[in-house]
C-alpha cells in the first residue's frame, strides 16, 4: 500500500438528517518536516468533528510548533473553512494540556490535550455555533500518516425511534494512522442524544493491486442501547484515497431494534472521463488537438475496449479529414472507429496505422460524426487526438439581386468623383474568391463603359473601412438589355484578379465592393438599385468625394457577385479590420451636382 497504517481507528456516527458532500481535502503545513516531531506533540493533528444532532461534519487539522501559537483549520463537507488560534504558545517539551482554540468569525471552540510523545490525543469542550459537538483526533508522524474521512448513515426503518429518521439520517466519520498491514483495533463514536465512543477492529487486509480492502467491525453497549456495526474499509494503493462502507444496528431498550447502511463521502473508484459515453461527447473541430486517458473508461459501444468519444463537427464537404492518434503521445495499441450518430452506423473502423496506433483519412460530405477513440482489446492509456481538414476544391458561389424593371440607379463614374459600393457577405467558415461582378449600368444613349476601378474595402460599423486593393479594369462584356429615363440600360461584366477576401470560423464577414466608371460620352453612368428587394446585408452605400466619406441609401445595387467558396484552413486569422470611417448623413454634393444627376424621373446619383 502507498501508506503505511498503526491504525487507530476511530468513527463518528451522528443521527442527524444530511446528505453526501465530497470531502474536502488536507493538506499539513509541516509534512516536509513531520520526522522532526515524530515522539513528541509538536507538529500535526488530524482528525473528524461533528455537531450533536445537527448535519455537519468535517476535517479538522491542527498545527503546533515550538514558541508559536497553535492554529486550526475546520473543512466542513458544505464546503466552508473556519480556522481557529489557540489562546498561548507552547514550548518545545512542555504539556499540551487543556489548549484552547477558538475562532473569531463564528461562535466555535475546542481544546486538544496530548501526552509529550503526542500519544493519547484527547479534543474536549467541543463547541460549534453554541452546539455542543464532538472531534477526535491523532499525531501524525512520519511514520504513520494520518488519514480522515466523513461519511453519512441512512436507516432501513427508524420511524419508531424519537431521535431518528427513515433514510439519510446522521453522520459517520473515521481516522486511521499507519500499518493496515496487522489486524489493528479501531474506536467509535455515536450519537444516541450524547456522543459516546465504542472499540472496534480491523482485520483481514487484502492487498488487491490498486487497492487494498481490509474488514472493519465495531460496538459496544451504552446503558441500554447497544450498537454494532461491520463492513469494509479500502485504501486506494494509487492515490491518497481512502473509503468505508458496510451496515450498522441498533439495539435500543426503549424504542426497539434498527438497522442501516453507511457509506463515507469519498468513493475511491476513479471517475470515468467526462467523454466516457457517446452522449457525453467532448466536442471537436478541424485543427483541434486533444489529450486524455482511458484508464477508467468505460465501453460504452460493447465493441474492442474501452473508450472515450469526440463530436466532430462543422465539416466543409469534399474536405479531406484526418483523425489520427499518431502524434506520439498515444501509449497503448489503440483502435479509431467513426459513427454516424450515437448507437447509428459504423463508417470507419481502423486499427494500426503507425505502429501500434491508429489513424483515419476519409473525405467527408459535411454531416457531423462521432469519433470513438477505443483499443485493440482491452488496452488503456494517454492518448493524444489530433483531427486536420483540408479544404475541398472551390465550389461555385455567388450573391446576387436581381433587377426591378430598371426602376432605379445611382451615380457611380469618375468624372463627378461619385463611387457606389455594395456588400459582400463571406459566409462562416469559408472563404471567397471573388472572380466576377456583374452591374446593371443606366448609360447615355449609344454610350457603353470603357473601364472601371474596382475597389475592395473592409466593413467597420456598416460602411467600409479599409481599402484593402483596388484595380482598373476594362469591361469583359457588356450587353444592353433595356431602357428606362432615356437611357441606355447594360449589363456590364468585369473579371477580378482581386485577392481572396478571408472569412472566419463561426461567423460571418462582410467586404465592400466599390466601382467608379468612365463611359464613352463623358457622360454621368448610374449603378442601378433595386427598391423592392430585400437587402443581401445592407443597402447600397454612396460618395460623393472618392471614398473619403460614405453616405447611406436605400435599396440594395443590382449586381452579381460570384466566384468560389472554400473552407477556412485551420488556424486562418481575418486581419481585414480597420478604424471606422465617419458616415456624412447629410448630402455633401453641389446643387449642380444634384441636378445633374437627377437626369430623368427618380433616377438618384
Amino acid at each position: 500500500m502507498k501508506k503505511l497504517f498503526l491504525l487507530l481507528f476511530a468513527s463518528v456516527l451522528v443521527l442527524s438528517c444530511t446528505k453526501d458532500v465530497e470531502l474536502a481535502d488536507s493538506s499539513a503545513d509541516l509534512s516536509a518536516t513531520l520526522a522532526q516531531y515524530d515522539d513528541t506533540n509538536m507538529g500535526v493533528y488530524k482528525g473528524v468533528f461533528t455537531t450533536q444532532g445537527t448535519l455537519e461534519r468535517g476535517i479538522l487539522e491542527i498545527n503546533i510548533t515550538p514558541n508559536n501559537v497553535g492554529v486550526a483549520t475546520l473543512k466542513l463537507t458544505s464546503g466552508q473553512k473556519i480556522n481557529f488560534i489557540a489562546d498561548r504558545t507552547i514550548e518545545a517539551g512542555a504539556e499540551v494540556q487543556n489548549l484552547a482554540f477558538s475562532s473569531s468569525s463564528i461562535m466555535a471552540s475546542f481544546k486538544l490535550s496530548a501526552d509529550l510523545d503526542g500519544a493519547n490525543v484527547q479534543i474536549s469542550d467541543v463547541v460549534y455555533k453554541g452546539i455542543t459537538s464532538g472531534a477526535i483526533a491523532a499525531h501524525e508522524t512520519s511514520r504513520a500518516p494520518v488519514v480522515p474521512i466523513t461519511g453519512v448513515l441512512a436507516c432501513d426503518d427508524c420511524a419508531a425511534h424519537p431521535l431518528l429518521v427513515t433514510g439519510d439520517t446522521g453522520t459517520l466519520s473515521f481516522i486511521y494512522v499507519g500499518d493496515g498491514s496487522a489486524d489493528d483495533s479501531l474506536t467509535a463514536m455515536v450519537d444516541v442524544g450524547v456522543i459516546l465512543s465504542n472499540g472496534g477492529s480491523q482485520s483481514g487486509c487484502v492487498d488487491g493491486g490498486a487497492t487494498t480492502t481490509c474488514d472493519i467491525d465495531g460496538g459496544g453497549t451504552f446503558g441500554s442501547n447497544v450498537v454494532a456495526w461491520n463492513g469494509t474499509h479500502t485504501y486506494d494503493n494509487v492515490g491518497d484515497c481512502s473509503e468505508a462502507a458496510g451496515t450498522w444496528s441498533l439495539v435500543s431498550g426503549n424504542h426497539g431494534s434498527f438497522t442501516g447502511t453507511f457509506t463515507s463521502d469519498v468513493t475511491c473508484a476513479p471517475a470515468a472521463p467526462a467523454n466516457d459515453t457517446c452522449a457525453t461527447a467532448e466536442a471537436a473541430v478541424c485543427g483541434g488537438s486533444y489529450t486524455g486517458n482511458t484508464d477508467t473508461a468505460t465501453d460504452d459501444d460493447g465493441f474492442y475496449g474501452p473508450d472515450v468519444w469526440y463530436s466532430l463537427t462543422g465539416l466543409v464537404a469534399g474536405a479531406e479529414v484526418t483523425v489520427s492518434l499518431c502524434g506520439g503521445l498515444t501509449t497503448y495499441d489503440s483502435r479509431l472507429v467513426i459513427y454516424d450518430a450515437c448507437g447509428g452506423v459504423e463508417l470507419f473502423n481502423l486499427d494500426d496505422s503507425c505502429g501500434l496506433q491508429s489513424e483515419i483519412i476519409y473525405t467527408t460530405d459535411g454531416s457531423d460524426v462521432l469519433v470513438s477513440v477505443q483499443a485493440f482489446s482491452a488496452g488503456t492509456g494517454n492518448y493524444g487526438l489530433d483531427i486536420t481538414c483540408t479544404s475541398p476544391p472551390g465550389a461555385d458561389c455567388e450573391q446576387e439581386i436581381l433587377t426591378n424593371a430598371f426602376d432605379n440607379a445611382r451615380g457611380y463614374n469618375v468624372q463627378q468623383s461619385w463611387v457606389v459600393a455594395n456588400d459582400v457577405i463571406v459566409a462562416a467558415d469559408e472563404n471567397f474568391d471573388l472572380t466576377q461582378i456583374v452591374i446593371e449600368s443606366f448609360n447615355g444613349p449609344g454610350a457603353v463603359v470603357l473601364s472601371a476601378d474596382v475597389s475592395i474595402y473592409s466593413d467597420v460599423a456598416g460602411i467600409p473601412g479599409a481599402l484593402l486593393s483596388t484595380e482598373t479594369l476594362a469591361p469583359t462584356s457588356e450587353v444592353n438589355i433595356g431602357s428606362n429615363f432615356g437611357l441606355d440600360v447594360n449589363e456590364v461584366t468585369f473579371d477580378l484578379t482581386q485577392p481572396t477576401l478571408l472569412g472566419q470560423a463561426g461567423t460571418t464577414t462582410t467586404y465592400w465592393v466599390a466601382v467608379q466608371v468612365s463611359n464613352s460620352d463623358a457622360g454621368t453612368s448610374y449603378w442601378g438599385f433595386n427598391t423592392a428587394a430585400a437587402p443581401i446585408g445592407a443597402n447600397h452605400i454612396w460618395s460623393g468625394d472618392n471614398g473619403i466619406t460614405w453616405e447611406n441609401q436605400v435599396g440594395d445595387g443590382v449586381y452579381k457577385f460570384s466566384g468560389t467558396c472554400s473552407s477556412i484552413p485551420p488556424g486562418q486569422q481575418n486581419t481585414d479590420r480597420a478604424t471606422s470611417k465617419k458616415v456624412q448623413n447629410q448630402s455633401i454634393m453641389s446643387a449642380a451636382d444634384r441636378a445633374e444627376s437627377i437626369k430623368a424621373s427618380s433616377l438618384r446619383q
